[in-house]
């Protein structure tokens, strides 16, 4: 339903974006910005993203405090 609806953000976890691009995903146009944290980025997982087209950012932050502190853009990774 991600290419159904017009969502522009998302924040996930690595292992549920893996699903995700397993499962077919590719940039939807409406798309803007995927959020990914609470656990290390492989960097084959970067790779296939940034393949996909994907406009993934790493974020870090403690959820019991904040969600997010730092975010690392698509240049970074």
């Amino acid at each position: 339903q991600i290419k159904t609806y017009p969502i522009t953000h998302m924040s996930l976890v690595p292992q549920t974006l893996k699903w995700l691009m397993d499962a077919g995903l590719t940039q939807p146009f409406s798309l803007e910005k995927i959020l990914l944290g609470g656990a290390k980025l492989s960097p084959q997982l970067i790779e296939q993203a940034l393949t996909y087209r994907l406009p993934v950012y790493n974020s870090f932050g403690m959820t019991e405090t904040c969600s997010q502190f730092l975010t690392a853009s698509p240049q970074m990774l």
